[in-house]
C-alpha cells in the first residue's frame, strides 16, 4: 500500500477486470511503471475464516507492476489507479513514506518468531486470517520516545488494528485501537536499553483476508495529532497551532 520516495519495488493490484492492464496512474508526476507478468487469480479466502468476516465482493484477479518513484514526491497519502484497455479504475490510497521500507515476513506469529526490524522502519503487511498475529522486534535505548503507528482504514484497509508494545522481558508499555477509526497508535518512552516487541492483530480476532492490509511505522520522528485551524485563507497570514508528540 505504499513505498519510499526515490525507490523501486513491486506493487500488486487485486480486484475485478484487471486483464489487459496497461499501467498505473498516480496523482503526482514522474512515476515509472512496468507491467510484470500476466493477470492471475487472487489468493483464495481462508475457509476457516468466520462466516461474514469479509464484507462485499472478494478480489478475483491480481496484477503485478514494477514501480519507480521520483525522489521529490511529497510524503503522504496519494491516489493510485490501474489503467486497462477498458478504461481507468477507481482510486485507492497509496502512501509515500520517507523511512526504510520492508515487507512483512511470515511466520512471525509468536514472540520467538518476531520479525526483526530497525528503528525508523515502515512495514507493509497483511492480517491474512482472523486469528493472524504479527510480531516485530526492534532495539532501542533508554529514554527514547517511540511512536508505533498502524495505518489501516486511512489507506482503504478493512482492518481494525489492535497495537501493543512490550519489552523483551514481557513488560507492558502500551496498547491502542481506534486512534482514528481502524488506525492505531502507541506512544511509549523506552525504560531501558534493549529489545522490544510490537504486537499487531485484528481487534477481537474477527477479521482477516487479503484486504486487511496495513502500514506499520516504528519511529522516533515527531507525530501530529491535530492542527487548528485546519483551513487558512490563501494569501493571508494566519497563526496555526500544532498539537502532537
Amino acid at each position: 500500500p505504499g513505498g519510499k520516495a526515490g525507490s523501486t519495488f513491486e506493487v500488486t493490484i487485486a480486484g475485478a477486470n484487471l486483464d489487459k492492464a496497461q499501467g498505473l496512474r498516480f496523482n503526482f508526476p514522474g512515476a515509472k511503471v512496468e507491467v510484470v507478468g500476466e493477470t492471475t487469480k487472487a489468493p483464495p479466502v481462508d475457509p476457516k475464516q468466520k462466516k461474514g468476516a469479509m464484507k462485499g465482493p472478494a478480489p478475483t484477479t491480481a496484477q503485478k507492476f514494477k514501480v519507480s518513484l521520483p525522489d521529490n514526491v511529497p510524503v503522504g497519502i496519494h491516489d493510485i489507479r490501474v489503467v486497462t484497455a477498458s478504461g481507468v479504475s477507481n482510486a485507492r490510497a497509496f502512501v509515500i513514506g520517507d523511512l526504510k521500507e520492508e515487507l512483512e515476513k511470515e511466520n512471525n506469529d509468536d514472540v520467538p518468531k518476531g520479525q526483526q526490524v530497525e528503528m525508523n522502519t515502515t512495514i507493509n503487511g497483511v492480517i491474512g486470517t482472523n486469528t493472524d498475529v504479527d510480531y516485530f522486534l526492534f532495539s532501542g535505548k533508554k529514554g527514547q520516545r517511540v511512536v508505533a503507528s498502524c495505518l489501516a482504514s486511512s489507506i482503504d484497509s478493512r482492518l481494525i488494528a489492535q497495537l501493543q508494545i512490550y519489552s523483551a522481558a514481557g513488560a507492558f508499555l502500551g496498547s491502542n485501537k481506534g486512534y482514528s477509526q481502524g488506525d492505531a497508535l502507541v506512544d511509549a518512552v523506552l525504560p531501558a536499553d534493549g529489545d522490544y516487541y510490537v504486537r499487531l492483530s485484528s481487534f477481537a480476532y474477527i477479521q482477516g483476508g487479503p484486504d486487511y492490509f496495513y502500514r506499520l511505522s516504528i519511529s522516533t520522528a515527531p507525530w501530529i495529532d491535530a492542527v487548528f485551524p485546519t483551513v487558512v485563507e490563501p494569501g493571508k497570514e494566519t497563526k496555526v497551532k500544532v498539537y502532537g508528540r
